[in-house]
């Protein structure tokens, strides 16, 4: 039903998705759904079943703004299709996935206007997509950066450290939130970088627990 409801809204702009129920987006029809005008998509759901195949088809080339969140890890690379064939100008990518490493270097690679990126990284696997930024020197123009939930600032201490040279055109915004009884392993680590990462804003450390 949504693809019906899609194919016949070719002027859309912004489409916002929850799904609760697999059987709510499962679709036997693989034609693609093209959407030329489309530039804001939040996808949220609370089961994956169906997500990945129907986001697999959508061709959506001025796409700007992306937000998908699931309490599952991503079994699949329906997301890293829908850029690929989409070739859009993201700025945004939000993602609450646990994103697989065999997925990380083509998704990062489909979005080089990205600014804004905010993840979900207490998982190891998740936390590794910063260290590809860093050491692929990905999302060249990326200004801002979120983290919530994480164990370790390591990750983002070494790329913030990378983009510092370049105020202008590094990260001047990085909001993390961390899990405070683990925060003390790395103090050491960052003990010295820490107060010219906060003095301007550049890093907000929200300690929840």
């Amino acid at each position: 039903m949504l693809s019906v409801i899609l194919n016949h809204s070719t002027q859309l702009t912004t489409c916002r998705v929850m799904v609760t129920e697999p059987r709510s987006i499962r679709d036997n029809r693989d034609y693609p759904i093209i959407l030329e005008h489309l530039q804001t998509l939040d996808v949220m759901q609370e089961q994956c079943s169906g997500v990945d195949g129907f986001l697999a088809r959508l061709v959506v080339p001025k796409l700007k703004d992306f937000r998908t969140g699931c309490l599952q890890d991503w079994p699949q690379s329906g997301i890293m299709k829908m850029l690929e064939q989409s070739n859009c100008p993201l700025k945004t990518f939000e993602t609450t996935y646990h994103v697989p490493p065999t997925v990380l270097p083509v998704l990062m690679c489909a979005m080089p206007e990205v600014t804004t990126l905010k993840i979900y990284p207490i998982h190891p696997i998740s936390r590794s997509i910063l260290n590809e930024i860093r050491e692929r020197n990905l999302c060249p123009k990326l200004r801002r950066l979120r983290g919530w939930e994480i164990l370790s600032l390591r990750p983002f201490v070494d790329l913030l450290q990378s983009r510092w040279e370049s105020p202008e055109e590094g990260i001047c915004d990085a909001i993390v939130r961390i899990r405070y009884k683990n925060f003390a392993p790395d103090e050491e680590y960052f003990r010295g970088f820490l107060p010219e990462l906060t003095k301007n804003n550049r890093l907000i450390l929200l300690n929840a627990y």
